[in-house]
């Protein structure tokens, strides 16, 4: 008589039924038999696909580290190229020419022709005379004609800033300064 099946089961029990081993595919033996039995052709192109994988990844990582570098060094030098520009630029002055000058006061103002003497030397003309003269209306520059047209144009420039005085009113006469600055009333 066949065996009874045991029907009774507990709550926590599952109902396992067994399956032969024909039914449930291949096994682990029989993968590994299969695997060993790959053709030389499939084994190649496992190992060249491998040797692709690990070249496509080192290609990336110096990519990667090309870029940071150069990203690092754009940085440096757009740093150094802000530091280099945000400097200052300094105007380019002037040569200047050694001129010398005698200042008259015309004004009636005491102390008019020295305080004129003041912003001559502060220019860096050097100042031979300071003294009076007949009153005037006007503050008149007088240069000397053997100054060089470019000197005389830097002493009118000079003169222009600080006097308001836009040409010559002639030659100097009766002294030996290069200029003559008669301080006037206006």
């Amino acid at each position: 008589m066949p065996a009874q099946k045991n029907t009774t089961m507990e709550p926590h029990q599952r109902d396992v039924q067994e399956v032969a081993p024909e039914a449930a595919g291949p096994g682990i033996e029989e993968i590994l038999e299969e695997n060993e039995k790959d053709s030389p052709l499939e084994r190649k192109n496992t190992v060249l696909f491998g040797i692709g994988l690990v070249a496509t990844a080192l290609i990336i990582i110096i990519v990667l580290v090309v870029s940071l570098v150069y990203l690092k060094s754009s940085q440096t030098t757009s740093t150094k190229k802000e530091t280099v520009s945000a400097a200052p630029t300094a105007t380019p002055t002037p040569a200047f020419v050694p001129v010398t000058f005698a200042v008259l006061n015309a004004s009636g103002v005491k102390g008019a022709a020295g305080n004129a003497a003041q912003q001559l030397t502060g220019r860096g003309y050097m100042v031979l005379s300071v003294g009076n003269t007949k009153q005037s209306a006007e503050t008149m520059l007088y240069l000397a004609s053997s100054l060089a047209p470019a000197v005389q144009a830097q002493v009118l420039m000079d003169a222009s800033t600080l006097f308001n005085i836009a040409t010559s009113s002639g030659d100097v006469i009766g002294s030996t300064a290069g200029a003559e600055l008669v301080v006037g009333v206006k």
